[in-house]
């Protein structure tokens, strides 16, 4: 049986800590893209997914031509379980 590895990003807009922390700049880049450039680094671009409710982080994912979930409200809460994250992931991609 051949397995195939999914990296999921999951990168919502709210955060308690540091409000928009994915667009802020680090060394002159959108935080996001750190993230983004590890994983391309490590998977090929087919089996990233990034999982936002941010416009923001979507289109950051879109020109590195990764695939993008948009997140709908009700999973992009704070105590939004990872596993929802996940399984959104899962049935919307049919991975």
């Amino acid at each position: 049986m051949l397995f195939k590895t999914l990296c999921l990003i999951p990168a919502r807009s709210g955060s308690k800590g540091i409000p928009g922390k994915n667009r802020k700049l680090c060394l002159g880049k959108p935080l996001i893209d750190f993230t983004i450039d590890v994983a391309l680094d490590l998977f090929d671009p087919k089996d990233i997914i990034v999982s936002s409710d941010d416009e923001f982080v979507l289109e950051r994912a879109r020109i590195r031509g990764i695939s993008i979930i948009q997140r709908d409200e009700f999973i992009s809460q704070d105590t939004t379980p990872m596993i929802s994250v996940i399984h959104n992931a899962l049935v919307l991609t049919k991975y």
